[in-house]
């Protein structure tokens, strides 16, 4: 019978949730370091503490790897979409447009929305035509786990990820169905061969999304002529798989395939003709072998496409009629790893990654624009750590470089010249880094521990070169670079476990998308520079009686700008202040009810300021009930019960009460290996 890892080398149970963080690293190694697709970082520590039981990798809940928090699948089972669960951690900031499958995008610890690196399965996710990935299309029973990583914690890699895993079924079976107001729909499969070889997974998710949004109606500083409205063609449907195949301990081979549309209409282009299609798939094979030194390597591909048609075309001439994208990418690694209990702990890797996009266009006035992009980039990363021989403190450096080559188009024709055309070719280096100390003292209920890091950002194609003539191409633009320092400290007594760190940012050359005059059209700029600094907390208290969660954000931001007007004031829609409370009732007849509190400090609506610029906050109300038994999962939420109309729809998850209710059956295939 074959005897397998199944999972990447820091699988969780189902039992780890926000905040309480777990790693299969040991207490005395500290950086738990998840392999940088876009290849500029360390790849996964080895777990040599984590125990299998049953073949399956069981991830302590000690305090190594404070310097992260992740979200596990009792969280995720019972949220409807991935944003809501990320918007209760401290430290991060969500943004969406709409509801299940509306436009979300994070932020963490206020840096721009593109510095945040996703990585899906170890693969790094780009959304083609954005410089930022859309976190709305991701159905919550798809996944296992997630887990925030800050630029300067400990264990990080310079900047800041979202590392996202796939939903898992190793030695299990089981289904789950789920309803929700405006129209959710889901449901969800999951299977396993008795030996934990095999693994598929498969979701569907949709929703109508007709629920109602507070407008202005065009006129932002006239509160007497604000309506509420439903927006049209605001459906979403998704729906993926995934298969993993791990014969032996060392070889994993995984593939993922998503699909999702959506309408495309807005408040302010009310077009129910609208259409967005997109397709994702993705596959990767590696081998980690176990030893104290060994030679890791990873393969992989990815491909995506998509298809947006508006056969209205409710914009001006530069509108788009159709268009479609299409990009690849390939990439490589292989490193040499040392582990031994001692001051030698280290990695080296060398890397490769090629990546081409290219889009196709076509407006009512038939002007047709044809932006292409490709990328090559390789360069090479170490890391190290290490600790006293009484595993008391210790210490983790990391750095990356990378040279890349870029080469992209922009024609045209239709135009007044039909030669029109933007060439460019250069080369572009760019590196992470980071470091961090740690202190565990040997009773293991205290650990603390300072970072520092440091990352630069490419340009990516649609930022360099537009994308459908609402965009120009911009091909001057400076690397996004940050610097970070983060100050934390993990205590946990038993059941209390309580975390907090104080960090500091600062981040030059910001790209951001600015109108071009008075007009529709708009390029990608560097903005100025700013800094932020802030503190992040949450305790988690559970027992017999009950339960409490709690999460804090505090933050500030500075921006350093040559103009007066500006110089000083706050980054728009960076709230001061974020807080939530969960209180969860004691398990009786496996039945437990809880009420929660998620709320939002104001912000400001431009960098001016201005008193009428000020954002109102807000405090979202939810309660719900769980039901175990045997296998049996039931839960069913109250979602916005104070009925809150949001002031702007950015912020707008869905404005108005809710509720969604998830049924699920699950078993083990192999019960004699579980006990």
């Amino acid at each position: 019978m074959a005897v397998c890892v199944p999972a990447l080398a820091f699988g969780q149970t189902d039992s780890v949730h926000n905040g309480q963080e777990a790693s299969t690293s040991a207490d005395t190694t500290g950086i738990v370091a998840a392999l940088d697709v876009d290849s500029t970082g360390p790849s996964p520590a080895r777990g040599r503490e984590a125990t299998i039981e049953g073949r399956e990798v069981v991830g302590r809940k000690g305090l190594a790897g404070t310097g992260s928090i992740l979200v596990g699948r009792r969280e995720l089972e019972g949220a409807s979409t991935l944003v809501d669960v990320l918007s209760r951690v401290p430290g991060v900031e969500v943004r969406r447009m709409g509801g299940v499958g509306g436009y979300s995008e994070i932020t963490m610890r206020n840096c721009p929305s593109q510095q945040v690196r996703v990585v899906v399965d170890g693969v790094a996710w780009k959304d083609q035509g954005a410089s930022t990935v859309d976190l709305g299309r991701f159905a919550t029973d798809g996944l296992e786990s997630v887990e925030v990583v800050q630029g300067a914690s400990e264990g990080g890699v310079g900047r800041p990820e979202l590392r996202i895993r796939t939903r898992a079924a190793w030695l299990k079976r089981g289904f789950a169905l789920g309803a929700g107001g405006f129209g959710e729909r889901e449901a969800s499969a999951w299977w396993s061969d008795r030996d934990g070889i095999w693994s598929v997974v498969g979701w569907v998710q949709t929703a109508s999304n007709d629920w109602p949004i507070r407008w202005d109606r065009g006129t932002v500083y006239n509160k007497a002529d604000d309506t509420t409205v439903h927006l049209e063609n605001n459906d979403f449907a998704t729906w993926g798989g995934s298969v993993a195949f791990r014969p032996n301990q060392e070889l994993s081979i995984s593939a993922r395939l998503d699909r999702d549309e959506k309408g495309g209409t807005g408040l302010y282009v009310a077009d129910p003709s609208a259409r967005w299609k997109v397709v994702r798939m993705q596959a990767d094979v590696s081998s980690d072998p176990d030893g104290p030194a060994t030679r890791p390597w990873r393969l992989g591909a990815s491909w995506s496409g998509s298809e947006w048609s508006d056969s209205g075309s409710s914009l001006d001439y530069r509108s788009n009629r159709d268009a479609s994208e299409r990009g690849w990418a390939g990439y490589g690694e292989w490193a040499i790893r040392r582990e031994r209990k001692d001051w030698l702990d280290g990695r080296l890797a060398v890397f490769a990654r090629g990546e081409s996009e290219s889009w196709s266009t076509t407006t009512p006035k038939q002007i047709h624009l044809t932006p292409d992009a490709t990328r090559y980039s390789g360069g090479a990363s170490v890391s190290w750590t290490g600790t006293d021989k009484d595993g008391i403190w210790g210490a983790g450096v990391s750095a990356s470089g990378k040279v890349a080559w870029d080469k992209g188009a922009l024609r045209s024709s239709g135009m007044a010249d039909p030669h029109v055309a933007v060439d460019s070719s250069w080369l572009r280096p760019a590196g992470d880094a980071a470091a961090s100390v740690w202190v565990l003292p040997g009773s293991g209920a205290w650990k603390g521990w300072l970072g520092l890091g440091y990352s630069d950002r490419l340009p990516d194609f649609h930022e360099l070169y537009g994308d459908n003539g609402l965009v120009f191409a911009s091909s001057g633009l400076d690397p996004e670079r940050t610097l970070s320092v983060e100050l934390g400290s993990a205590v946990a007594f038993g059941v209390l476990h309580l975390r907090g760190t104080t960090w500091w940012a600062r981040y030059w050359n910001p790209i951001r998308r600015k109108m071009i005059g008075a007009s529709s059209v708009s390029r990608y700029e560097n903005d100025s520079a700013y800094s932020a600094a802030g503190l992040d907390a949450n305790c988690i208290l559970e027992g017999r009686w009950g339960s409490v969660q709690a999460g804090l954000g505090l933050s500030r931001t500075w921006i350093e700008s040559e103009y007066a007007a500006m110089a000083g004031n706050e980054m728009e829609r960076n709230p001061d202040l974020r807080w939530n409370v969960r209180l969860g009732s004691p398990r009786w007849l496996n039945l437990s009810v809880y009420a929660a509190v998620d709320a939002v400090g104001p912000s400001w609506a431009s960098p001016l300021n201005r008193p009428d610029d000020l954002i109102e906050g807000h405090e979202l109300w939810n309660a719900g009930v769980d039901w175990n038994f045997r296998g049996v999962k039931v839960s069913l939420q109250g979602l916005n019960l104070g009925d809150v109309q949001f002031e702007e729809f950015e912020r707008a998850p869905q404005s108005g009460r809710s509720w969604h209710l998830r049924i699920g059956y699950e078993f083990r295939t192999n019960e004699r290996e579980e006990r």
